[in-house]
């Protein structure tokens, strides 16, 4: 049976509210939503505990310490391992996404977030022949807009609790390590956390090229330098 013009009418205006419907902005497409970052392994962070939320490079939400930049050197003794190592280097390409870079003879494990560089970097980290925890991370000079965090395997180190010694992380100046006497030139200080067992360190970084350990990195050595400002890896 042929429709009536009344209802012919009625179909053609459902028709059109239905397109009114789909061209509406409530219903435009979503536009892509970026990646969430990867979630780094929690073993990896060496039960990080504490931090202050700031800004990095412009990323807000950025963990990261504040830091002692000492304007005057401090000459400090390296740790040392608990037996020599030859030498080890790895050398690995991250991009955006983040990545883990690890040396498993010198018990270094380095994390880089989602964020922390824009496009694919080459990392170069060595840990060079000898018992002194201590490394080049390169490019010397790199900076990153989320920190990495670093984790340094105590047990392959001569750090003890139980001595009462007090451990921190170092930056050193190029050209300052000295691997004969296992000293270097220090120009900023790290605060270090533990992992619940006290088997694993781990401090954050915001630019390459040279870090070490200490244990004699202490507070009262620290505040022999009359020239000592505070502030966030640069």
């Amino acid at each position: 049976m042929l429709n009536s013009p009344r209802s012919t009418r009625r179909v053609a205006a459902l028709v059109a509210l239905s397109v009114l419907a789909a061209c509406s902005p409530d219903s435009a497409p979503l536009a892509p939503v970026a990646p969430a970052a990867p979630a780094p392994r929690s073993e990896l962070l060496g039960g990080l505990l504490g931090g202050v939320v700031g800004v990095v490079g412009g990323v807000v939400g950025a963990v990261v310490d504040v830091v002692a930049v000492l304007t005057t050197p401090l000459l400090a003794p390296i740790t040392t391992r608990s037996s020599t190592i030859s030498g080890e280097q790895v050398v690995a390409y991250i991009g955006r996404s983040g990545g883990t870079i690890s040396l498993p003879k010198a018990g270094l494990t380095i994390v880089v977030p989602y964020g922390a560089v824009s496009g694919s970097t080459k990392f170069t980290i060595t840990a060079p022949a000898g018992n002194a925890v201590a490394y080049d991370f390169q490019p010397h000079g790199t900076k990153f807009a989320v920190p990495l965090v670093v984790t340094q395997d105590l047990s392959k180190t001569t750090f003890s609790f139980s001595s009462g010694q007090t451990l921190r992380a170092g930056y050193y100046g190029e050209g300052s390590l000295d691997l004969t006497n296992n000293t270097a030139l220090v120009t900023e200080v790290f605060p270090i956390t533990f992992n619940s067992a006290g088997t694993r360190a781990t401090f954050k970084i915001g630019h390459f090229s040279g870090y070490m350990m200490s244990t004699g990195l202490t507070d009262e050595k620290i505040d022999e330098s009359q020239d000592m400002s505070m502030g966030m890896p640069q």
